[in-house]
């Protein structure tokens, strides 16, 4: 008897394969949240960004650009990823009614 491989098709209420690494995982603010989401959904993990360097003068397009050229990307000719991280951005720290104010997480 060989093992029976179960398709996510056949499991509706199973999550995805990238946010599994999410469970136990607590954020303890806003820019923890974003750092955690951009590693974990976006696959922007060896940025080498900090909870500290995201301060507030920065700009969504701003921290986007950081992420990107972290991960060795030039956000000038990625203008679809940068467009995209700094929607993610914008969710966690800029949006009165996005994830990261809906969170209760301080900033």
């Amino acid at each position: 008897m060989g093992v029976r491989r179960i398709s996510r098709r056949s499991r509706p209420d199973s999550k995805p394969p990238w946010d599994t690494c999410a469970v136990g995982y607590l954020p303890t603010s806003r820019r923890d949240a974003l750092l955690h989401e951009l590693c974990a959904r976006g696959g922007y993990c060896s940025t080498g960004l900090t909870v500290d360097d995201l301060t507030d003068g920065l700009s969504a397009h701003e921290i986007a650009e950081m992420v990107l050229r972290g991960e060795g990307l030039d956000p000038v000719i990625d203008r679809t990823q940068r467009d995209r991280v700094a929607r993610i951005v914008t969710d966690w720290l800029f949006d009165p009614c996005g994830r990261g104010d809906g969170s209760g997480l301080p900033r």
